[in-house]
């Protein structure tokens, strides 16, 4: 792995892509989205740089590289999670059995994850109009609209006085 670079990361990256490709398989789900830090971290005084693969059932699998691009730790669900296998892929029987690994972990946890999600409750964005006015609030802005609107109608049957008489002397004008 002599021309990895942790700086470069990127989706195409040949690491990431044979991870993508592997983790698909074994677990039989899609990966929806990679997500790579932008930030360098420091882990034990060595660079390191998360990259998270999201699955299309909603868990995330993370990988901790380090700068020599070995995988420092697995997080799943953003929980750090113990394995036994190397995740490096020029010696396919250790990768192999590592992405194995981690496809058991992810399908034994699918169960509890999905009945963590049903428990979750859905906060619906309330905007000013959802919220509900308090009863002496409503009580006092209807009492203001009422006296609003009763000034208007005033108003209004004055003009139509003024428009009324106005009509009568234009009848009345000689021709």
């Amino acid at each position: 792995m002599s021309t990895f670079s942790l700086a470069s990361l990127t989706e195409t990256t040949p690491i990431i892509t044979q991870l993508k490709t592997a983790l698909s398989k074994a677990v039989s789900q899609a990966i929806v989205a990679i997500i790579i830090d932008q930030k360098l971290k420091k882990v034990g005084d060595e660079p390191t740089k998360t990259v998270t693969f999201n699955l299309e059932n909603g868990q995330s699998a993370g990988f901790i590289f380090r700068k020599s691009g070995d995988v420092l730790r697995f997080l799943l669900n953003g929980k750090d999670r113990p394995i036994t296998g190397d995740l490096d892929p020029n010696y396919k029987p250790s990768f192999n059995s590592a992405i194995t690994e981690i496809a058991d972990i992810i399908r034994g946890n699918q169960n509890k994850f999905d009945k963590a999600k049903a428990r979750e409750k859905v906060k619906i964005p309330q905007t000013k109009k959802d919220k509900a006015a308090t009863t002496t609030a409503s009580i006092k802005q209807v009492t203001e609209n009422i006296s609003n609107l009763d000034q208007q109608l005033s108003e209004k049957s004055d003009q139509l006085a003024l428009m009324q008489r106005q009509y009568s002397e234009i009848q009345n004008r000689p021709k």
